[in-house]
C-alpha cells in the first residue's frame, strides 16, 4: 500500500513539474530583459538591412532608450497613481484624465526626435524592404 502511495506522489509531482515547466514556455520573452533589443535585432534581421541602414536604426533604439531611461521614474510614478486611482472606492476621472494628458503631452514632445530619425532610416529602404513591413503589418492586423 505504500508503494501505490508513493507512487501517485511521484506521479504527481512529476505531472505538476511537467506543467510547470509547459506553462513557463508559453510565457518565455513576453517580459524578457533584452526583449527591446531583440525587437531590434529581428527588424534588421528581416529587412536584411546594410550596414548604413543597420546604424541609422540603431540611431532609433539610442535615441528610444535615452527616453525610456529619463522617463524611468516618471514611469514609477505613474504606476503607483494609476495603483492609488485603482484602490479608491471610486474612480477619480479627473485625476485619470490629467494622466492620460500628461502621457500624451510627453509622448507628443519626444516624438520629433525619433521621428526625424525613423525618417532617416525610411528614406534608405529599398522597395522590397517596404513590402516585408507591410506584409508585417498585414499579418499583425489580421492577429489582431
Amino acid at each position: 500500500m505504500k508503494s501505490a502511495t508513493l507512487k501517485k506522489r511521484w506521479v504527481m509531482f512529476l505531472s505538476l513539474l511537467t506543467a510547470t515547466l509547459v506553462l513557463g514556455g508559453c510565457f518565455h520573452g513576453k517580459n524578457h530583459p533584452r526583449s527591446g533589443e531583440m525587437m531590434f535585432e529581428y527588424i534588421a534581421w528581416k529587412l536584411d538591412l546594410s550596414e548604413e541602414q543597420q546604424a541609422l536604426l540603431d540611431d532609433v533604439h539610442q535615441e528610444i532608450q535615452a527616453i525610456r531611461e529619463q522617463q524611468k521614474e516618471q514611469r514609477k510614478q505613474d504606476r503607483e497613481a494609476v495603483i492609488n486611482l485603482v484602490m479608491a472606492d471610486t474612480l477619480d476621472t479627473g485625476a485619470a484624465m490629467a494622466l492620460l494628458q500628461q502621457k500624451q503631452t510627453t509622448l507628443m514632445a519626444e516624438a520629433p526626435g525619433v521621428l526625424e530619425k525613423i525618417a532617416a532610416l525610411h528614406a534608405t529602404l529599398t522597395p522590397e524592404q517596404k513590402n516585408i513591413i507591410i506584409e508585417k503589418l498585414n499579418k499583425m492586423h489580421q492577429h489582431h
